[in-house]
Order: structure tokens, then sequence, then C-alpha cells
């Protein structure tokens, strides 16, 4: 008898969590991206508020442009991506949102 092999796995960054919280039944829950991020802040604590604005700090210092944003967006998990917007502005207000709460 072959004994199972449990393998561990890594749970996603705040980041990734965040990324996927963006489905694409998103805009029946919420309005728009802010309103989306305002909901999904209530739901964590302040550390992992803290960790999930540095994660999409970095993210933002290392992805500037528009269609990298959004292209690296999507491989983090999110289902909808911001079109039809200015995209960096889009993403800094999010993070503002994220360092005022």
């Amino acid at each position: 008898m072959v004994k199972p092999k449990i393998v561990a796995t890594q749970r996603p960054s705040e980041l990734q969590q965040f990324a996927q919280w963006f489905h694409q039944d998103f805009f029946l829950m919420a309005p728009d991206l802010l309103t989306g991020t305002r909901m999904y802040l209530e739901t964590l604590t302040a550390d992992r508020k803290t960790m999930l604005a540095d994660e999409l700090g970095a993210f933002l210092v290392e992805h500037r442009s528009p269609k990298v944003i959004r292209n690296s967006w999507r491989r983090l998990g999110a289902g909808i991506a911001p079109r039809g917007l200015d995209v960096p502005a889009t993403f800094r207000a999010m993070l503002d949102l994220m360092r005022q709460s």
C-alpha cells in the first residue's frame, strides 16, 4: 500500500487575494473598483491592510505601464481589469484607500 503524500500549499499573498476579489461577477456586488476596494478593506485587520498596501505599492513600482499593470493584475487572479480608465491612477487611488483606512 502506498502512503498518500501531503503537500503543503502556500497561502496566496494579500495582493493575490485582493486581485481575486475582482472576479468576473464583481460588478454585481459593487458599482466600481474603488467602492469594491472599500468593501474589501472592511473585511481586513489593520495588519492585513498594511501588508496589502505594501504589496500593492511594490507592484506599482515594478509595473508602470497600463498594459503591464492590467496583464500582471490578471496573472494575480483578477477576473476583471480596469479598461477605459487611467489604470495607474486607478491603482494609486486603491492604494490611497488602503493607506487611509
